[in-house]
């Protein structure tokens, strides 16, 4: 009997895209097949901030989503754990991974006037904020 999402085999990754030069500062999108602009969820991945957990983690997430017709764009961050990680670290980076979609919209038909963010467990919160910080339309 599985007891965790840790139990259970990954999703494959999405197509890898960094946002900066750092090892763990890039994004897996996942976009729908089919013509047409394609709205965008971001992903933000739980894990308490520790180093230990990583956007694996929600990989059958964004697969199942992205199977309902919206591109999944989602963020992995240096932790807890990471050098670097954590308070300001880790929100930096997450505000620079989603203004990342402004550069790759055009070539994935992405459409930004149609952009919803998402976390688990308590990274919803930062959802609230980031739309504004990272210029998004």
């Amino acid at each position: 009997m599985l007891t965790s999402i840790q139990d259970v085999p990954p999703a494959p990754p999405g197509t890898r895209i960094a946002y900066s030069r750092g090892e763990f500062q890039f994004g897996e999108l996942r976009v729908p097949s089919g013509s047409g602009l394609h709205p965008v969820a971001i992903v933000i991945h739980g894990g308490y901030w520790r180093a230990r957990y990583d956007l694996t983690e929600t990989r059958h997430l964004c697969q199942a989503v992205t199977r309902h017709g919206l591109a999944t764009w989602s963020l992995e961050s240096r932790r807890i754990g990471n050098p670097g990680g954590g308070r300001p670290g880790t929100l930096d980076e997450v505000r620079t991974g989603a203004a990342r979609l402004e550069k790759i919209a055009a070539e994935r038909s992405l459409d930004l006037k149609r952009v919803v963010a998402t976390g688990h467990p308590r990274e919803d919160t930062w959802c609230f904020g980031w739309r504004n910080r990272a210029r998004l339309r």
